[in-house]
């Protein structure tokens, strides 16, 4: 393993690294910014405009992303019941757009 874990802090390229050596989760530095934008990336501190993640940051979003350890499928089930993770969460309908709303959908060919 490489000295990462010795590091106070990490930038997103080595919080990356990371958490692919220390626990096989691949996520790039451009996934982890769009996570981070979102709230479901690690937690982050900002050192001017770099954002810096611990190694136990790291480790605590690895463990919110691994799950718990399950022997089958009906485990897993079980287990996600128990801390209310809907994992058959189906997306929002969508907002009609208002009949109001004009929209021009014409091409100048001008």
């Amino acid at each position: 393993m490489s000295l990462l874990s010795n590091k106070p802090r990490l930038n997103r390229r080595e919080s990356s690294q990371y958490l692919r050596e220390k626990h096989g989760i691949v996520r790039s530095p451009a996934t982890l910014a769009k996570q981070a934008s979102t709230g479901e990336g690690p937690d982050y501190q900002f050192d001017g405009r770099m954002a810096l993640s611990t190694p136990e940051m790291l480790d605590e979003y690895a463990a919110r992303v691994l799950g718990p350890t399950v022997r089958n499928a009906s485990d897993l089930r079980l287990a996600r019941e128990d801390r209310g993770d809907n994992w058959r969460q189906v997306a929002e309908p969508l907002t009609p757009i208002p009949e109001s709303a004009e929209v021009n959908l014409r091409r100048n060919d001008d």
